[in-house]
């Protein structure tokens, strides 16, 4: 299939392939999901895994990711690469712009070409590659997710003796119910985990408990009748996902009712008060122990740990009905290679440059020293001008590269990407409660589940629609950043095409074509961004989608109740939807985003050289440059060099690419 065929065509039939793999490995997957005896389909929700150690579902969900990440950054450059390929102008299309006194672009992705230019099936097939890339990167990341377990517990304070005495009969009537006397039974058993109290902060203090159940608190000094001790207090771990006005409370926000009494509910979070508990933890008297000699020390009954990897059987299907429609359009795309090749396909500016010195375009003669400005400046008035020119010996830089509205598109893009993060960092931080400063927020971690960063959405609850609604929350950045990486990259591309097109006019080389090479050609897998630039902007890219997954995520909670009635034991499972955000994630976007814009324009301000005109990617300043003498039929099989091919006594002259002797052209000698 591959013979005869040039190494662009090998290398999106490769995309091809990889694509077509991915879309089997996620027909397979999907396919066994949704068929498995165990799936459990409800809601929406099914599972991937039983019930499971929290940290074994993380690892599990964090291979999966790995792998989906891989998938889509293939499925992201194939998809560019075959964007490319589409916009591509044959010579025949090049010939009848250049009659109208019109140009297009080579040697990078146009979206003018799209529209103006090419065939109608490559403009369609372009806007359909187009199109499902933003519901893909919207639903892949979250088609496979994990449950957050967190368990509903009692906290129940009780005497010393309530452990040790043996005469039940001698406790109050309120300490001898079915679900305390189970509890004690545990206690003398060993079933129940003794803990003092620094141990017991660090096992509760957590957003989302998930080891240890019921809680008895034991004081050190019994009442005489036990009847001023408070009644068992039942402490629901959906009080994490209720707003009380001034953001989300901790799970765990028991720990600090006597702090609570003095502050009020929205007062320091209990998160921030913690440590001083730690450090000294005679200070901790929740529900009022103070008063009874505080906390002696604590009985916590362990349990399984139930996190879970899940799936969305909707979401799966339809990632994997994108990612077949992507495989077709490559395919399509790879197989109308020959034909376009047959056409005269103009991929790279090496290929421009081939086949106008191997076909002269009489449309721009006389212009050698024509500029992509010149150029575009005649388009306007419908008549290019033709008369001779001098070199003005200005070392302009690479921003000419591309035109003043590109620059400031994808800058600003990025501009307003990064504000948009800044904004909804303060944002958010008006929402976290407690201490706020720089240090305190990134300490909260990179992508780390908190309760103070979960977010008080009208999404927020249970069913398929929150689950998808905050799916879509959580990827709009995602599929944001997709739409970013094709700008920067089609602004880095026209950098290139320049660096390329300048190094011409100081070395002597073969030119770099897409098809079959010939000679001292040079044929290559890319297009025009190579490697060196192509592969550290793909990691890049890679790089800031993790980064936005570590910043905003979606987050499904499950929560365990578990009542104790008579000898039974009751559960019921309740589950939440909604997102989470981190201040350290969305700070390393604004600062990766902020480097790229950096170097981008660090790129752009290097020089070119003083005496070869700019042309970007405009075909007709291309053309003007590749008028040859007439001996040097075969030149563009040739080693090449631009340059003086002579002055004529240093009146008129004649600049061009060729493969005998150039000089550099001579300010106030007029070329044409």
């Amino acid at each position: 299939m591959f013979a005869g065929r040039a190494r662009w065509e090998k290398a999106s039939f490769l995309f091809c392939t990889g694509s077509l793999i991915a879309f089997i490995a996620n027909l397979t997957f999907t396919a066994w999901a949704v068929t498995r005896p165990g799936s459990n389909i409800h809601n929406g929700v099914g599972e991937l895994t039983g019930v499971t150690s929290c940290s074994r579902a993380k690892s599990i969900n964090t291979g999966i990711h790995v792998l989906i990440n891989v998938l889509s950054t293939i499925l992201l450059a194939g998809s560019n690469y075959c964007m490319q390929i589409l916009s591509a102008p044959t010579r025949e299309q090049i010939d009848e712009a250049h009659r109208k006194s019109k140009w297009v672009d080579v040697g990078v992705q146009s979206v003018r070409n799209i529209f103006g230019t090419v065939s109608a099936g490559n403009a369609l097939l372009w806007v359909l590659l187009s199109l499902s890339s933003l519901p893909l990167h919207l639903f892949y990341n979250s088609a496979i997710f994990t449950s957050i377990s967190a368990n509903e517990y009692n906290v129940t304070v009780v005497p010393s003796s309530f452990i040790t005495i043996q005469n039940r009969s001698a406790l109050p009537a309120n300490f001898r119910t079915p679900r305390l006397n189970i509890l004690y039974d545990a206690a003398i058993s060993g079933r129940l985990i003794r803990m003092d109290r620094e141990e017991c902060l660090d096992t509760y203090a957590r957003n989302f408990q998930s080891s240890y159940g019921e809680l008895l608190l034991v004081t050190p000094d019994p009442t005489k009748d036990g009847t001023d001790l408070p009644s068992p207090h039942r402490h629901p771990a959906t009080l994490a996902l209720a707003n009380f006005g001034c953001g989300i409370r901790q799970p765990y926000q028991w720990m600090c009712t006597g702090r609570l009494e003095t502050e009020g509910i929205c007062g320091t979070p209990c998160e921030d008060v913690i440590p001083e508990f730690r450090a000294d933890p005679d200070q901790w008297q929740p529900f009022g122990v103070g008063a009874r000699g505080g906390v002696a020390e604590c009985y916590a009954l362990p349990t399984e740990e139930r996190c879970r990897l899940l799936f969305s059987p909707t979401l799966c299907w339809v990632v994997t009905g994108l990612n077949l429609v992507k495989g077709v359009l490559m395919l399509v795309t790879a197989l109308r290679g020959r034909r376009k090749e047959q056409g005269g396909v103009i991929l790279t500016m090496g290929d421009a440059v081939a086949s106008f010195l191997r076909v002269p375009d009489e449309a721009t003669a006389d212009m050698c020293l024509a500029s992509k400005e010149i150029v575009v400046a005649g388009t306007r008035t419908g008549l290019w001008s033709r008369e001779p020119r001098t070199v003005t010996g200005w070392r302009r830089r690479k921003f000419v590269a591309a035109s003043s509205r590109r620059w400031m598109v994808c800058v600003l893009l990025y501009v307003l990407a990064i504000s948009a993060c800044a904004g909804l960092y303060q944002f958010g931080q008006g929402y976290i409660a407690g201490d706020k400063d720089f240090a305190s927020l990134m300490a909260l971690g990179l992508g780390t589940l908190n309760s103070k960063t979960l977010m008080q959405l009208e999404t927020m609850g249970s069913g398929f629609d929150n689950l998808l609604s905050n799916v879509v929350i959580a990827n709009s950045p995602q599929a944001i950043m997709s739409m970013l990486y094709f700008t920067y990259n089609g602004l880095f591309t026209s950098i290139s095409l320049a660096t390329e097109w300048d190094t011409y006019a100081n070395h002597r080389k073969g030119l770099r074509v897409s098809a079959p090479a010939v000679s001292a050609q040079r044929a290559t897998y890319f297009l025009q961004l190579p490697f060196r630039y192509s592969l550290p902007l793909l990691a890049t890219s890679g790089v800031m989608h993790w980064l936005i997954s570590q910043s905003i995520f979606l987050v499904f909670v499950e929560v365990y109740q578990e009542w104790i009635e008579g000898s039974g034991v009751t559960v019921r499972i309740l589950d939440y939807t909604t997102c989470g955000w981190s201040p350290a994630g969305v700070f390393s976007v604004m600062m990766v985003g902020a480097a790229m814009v950096v170097f981008l324009v660090a790129s752009g301000a290097r020089r070119l050289n003083p005496y070869m005109p700019v042309v970007g990617s405009c075909s007709a300043a291309i053309s003007a440059a590749c008028h040859l003498v007439p001996y040097e039929k075969t030149a563009y099989k040739e080693p090449l060099q631009w340059g003086a091919t002579n002055h004529e006594g240093y009146g008129k002259g004649h600049c061009s690419f060729s493969n005998s002797e150039v000089e550099p052209p001579i300010k106030g000698v007029m070329y044409s």
